[in-house]
């Protein structure tokens, strides 16, 4: 694509929405790999139960490395911006179920 083109992308609020969505649809994608015929409320007391859903939490933000790195290689710096609040939005998530 055109820089110009990419340059319109280059909003905070869109890295903002993209860095929330990606580990929202890795963990979707983590329970349609998972699961063995349970529902998505089956799964998710499973995994409060087991005391994995902090830990799976944690690992499904890892995708948005790959968008950061995306976005570094196109130089769309006001999107990385949005990303990185994402990530600490996520690290606030996971150390208020973390500790509460």
């Amino acid at each position: 694509m055109n820089k110009v083109k990419l340059q319109k992308f280059n909003k905070p609020w869109i890295g903002l929405v993209a860095g929330l969505m990606f580990p929202l649809i890795s963990f979707y994608i983590y329970y349609l790999v998972k699961s063995t015929n349970t529902s998505f409320t089956e799964f998710l007391d499973v995994l409060k139960y087991g005391k994995a859903f902090i830990p799976i939490l944690s690992l499904c933000v890892l995708p948005n490395l790959i968008l950061f790195f995306i976005c570094k290689q196109l130089n769309l710096w006001y999107t990385i911006k949005g990303i990185v609040f994402s990530v600490f939005l996520y690290l606030m998530l996971v150390l208020v179920l973390k500790f509460a």
